[in-house]
């Protein structure tokens, strides 16, 4: 709510509404306009017509005097009565005051369409001089609201680029930190894990059962970290290497990634279905990690399922290439889908099934480098499908 004083700034739909009324504001107008000028003719044809009509009716009295006058004269020729031309004489002096009434309507007529004439030209001069004028003071007017509106855009996008490179700095920042700190934990987690181990094995009859279990749990809490450390270094790499564009077989990555997956678990029951010859524009190194997470969440997903289904394919939705990974595992809730890409987000716990949630953090960042966007669509217990495009 605006406070006493302030003025309340216009909503698009009041604009939208202050122009329609200025629009239908000028069509009337001009209808006005188109109105009068259309009268002024009518009366102009009107006037016109009643000149022509005297015109005619004075052409018929000459007509009907030169018939009597021709009339006469024969009499005079048949009889040589001098009565006869009369009215010759008559229409001698009817011809020259017709003619005479002629000139006079036509000199006044002459008077009026100069008049009528010397005003038109002096509104038509005045009307253009308003007119140019007033498309003068428009175009002023536009050009001062081009120019701020260029000013305001400049600044705008100077803020923006300063922006832009505060973020860009700050990012480079925060992955050489995660890189360092990534490489400085690797050595005493290797210690932890290494002396863990050794324990359990050269003193494992000198501990009870619970040391033993907890020197297990230290031992699968290093080698778990040592799996986050190295997704992170990961996620620092997508974000800190250089692309490399050139033609990528994704049908070819999919595929020998799936053979791997089952050389790794050869006893697992899955059908894979990869779509042939699917060549984009991109990353190669980049774009197997892509597909490296992908498919290996739809291996992991689906290794309680009896008998588990994963595809790779790509479809065409309004001119766009759609690459997408399915399967038929244990899919997750569409309520919790924000969460998904975000770094450490896990949807599932870890006695269900391992992971860092790093990996589809990952393919988000990669996906964004390539200039395309990633999503997702699922089911609880019927599995997922991500999406994902990238600029051609």
């Amino acid at each position: 709510m605006s406070k006493p004083g302030e003025s309340v700034p216009k909503t698009g739909m009041e604009r939208i509404g202050v122009w329609g009324i200025v629009a239908a504001f000028l069509v009337l107008l001009g209808i006005f306009v188109l109105d009068v000028w259309r009268s002024r003719e009518a009366q102009d044809s009107f006037e016109w017509i009643v000149h022509t009509r005297e015109v005619q009716g004075k052409l018929w009295k000459l007509l009907s005097a030169l018939d009597d006058a021709e009339t006469g004269q024969r009499g005079f020729l048949l009889t040589g009565d001098p009565a006869y031309l009369e009215p010759f004489a008559n229409v001698q002096d009817k011809i020259r005051n017709h003619v005479a009434d002629m000139e006079a309507e036509e000199g006044r007529l002459l008077a009026e369409r100069n008049r009528t004439a010397e005003e038109a030209i002096n509104l038509n001069l005045l009307v253009n001089g308003v007119g140019f004028v007033a498309v003068i003071l428009i175009a002023i007017v536009v050009i001062r609201k081009i120019s701020h509106a260029i000013a305001v855009r400049s600044a705008a996008g100077e803020a923006l680029r300063k922006r832009s490179i505060e973020l860009e700095a700050v990012t480079k920042e925060l992955d050489t930190f995660a890189y360092s700190v990534s490489h400085d934990l690797r050595s005493p987690l290797r210690g932890i894990g290494g002396f863990s181990q050794a324990l359990i094995e050269d003193h494992a009859e000198k501990l009870d059962g619970q040391a033993l279990d907890y020197l297990q749990r230290i031992a699968k809490g290093a080698v778990r970290m040592g799996q986050m450390i190295d997704d992170i270094l990961t996620l620092s790499r997508a974000t800190r290497q250089e692309l490399q564009s050139g033609q990528v077989n994704l049908s070819k990555q999919a595929q020998d990634i799936l053979d791997e997956l089952y050389q790794s678990d050869p006893d697992r029951n899955v059908s894979t279905t990869v779509a042939p010859d699917v060549m984009v524009r991109g990353d190669e190194r980049l774009l197997q990690i892509v597909l490296e997470n992908l498919l290996g969440n739809a291996w992991k997903f689906t290794s309680h399922t009896e008998t588990a289904q994963i595809e790779f394919g790509v479809y065409v939705e309004g001119g766009e290439q759609v690459y997408f990974v399915q399967d038929n595992g244990a899919g997750f809730d569409m309520a919790y889908k924000d969460k998904l890409f975000g770094v450490f987000q896990r949807l599932h716990s870890m006695s269900e099934f391992e992971g860092t949630g790093i990996g589809l953090a990952t393919v988000a960042r990669l996906i964004n480098r390539h200039g395309g966007r990633v999503w997702a669509e699922a089911e609880v217990g019927k599995g997922a499908r991500i999406f994902f495009t990238l600029e051609t």
